[in-house]
C-alpha cells in the first residue's frame, strides 16, 4: 500500500510539549495518523531528515505556556527553516488546571 500523506509532504514527526496530558493526547492521535514518532519538548531529535514538522504545545488564559514559547525557541536552533510546518494548541478548562483561575 503507497503512503499518499508520505509521497506527498515527505517524512513527519510530531513534536509537543505537554502539562496536563492533553497536548500529549492529541500528539498521540496525530503520529498516528501520519504513521510517525512522537516526542516531548525534552527528547528533540535531530530533524534534518524530516520534511514536515507538527508543533503542539498548551495555552493559557490565550498565550502559549512559558515553556511552550521556550521550545519553539529552542526549535529555531534547530535549523527547520525551509520545513513545513503544522502547530497545534490545547487548552483545558481552567478548573481541570488551576481551581484559581
Amino acid at each position: 500500500m503507497v503512503d499518499h500523506f508520505k509521497v506527498k509532504y515527505g517524512k513527519a514527526i510530531v513534536l509537543y510539549n505537554s502539562r496536563g496530558g492533553n497536548t500529549e493526547k492529541v500528539a498521540i492521535k496525530i503520529a498516528k495518523e501520519l504513521y510517525t514518532e512522537r516526542y516531548n519538548n525534552k527528547n528533540i531529535p535531530d530533524l534534518q531528515n524530516f520534511d514536515l514538522i507538527v508543533l503542539g504545545s498548551w495555552i493559557i488564559s490565550g498565550w502559549i505556556s512559558f515553556t511552550g514559547a521556550r521550545y519553539l525557541k529552542k526549535l529555531h536552533r534547530k535549523n527547520i527553516a525551509g520545513k513545513k510546518i503544522v502547530l497545534f494548541f490545547t487548552s483545558g478548562a481552567p478548573d481541570e488546571i488551576n481551581p484559581m483561575t
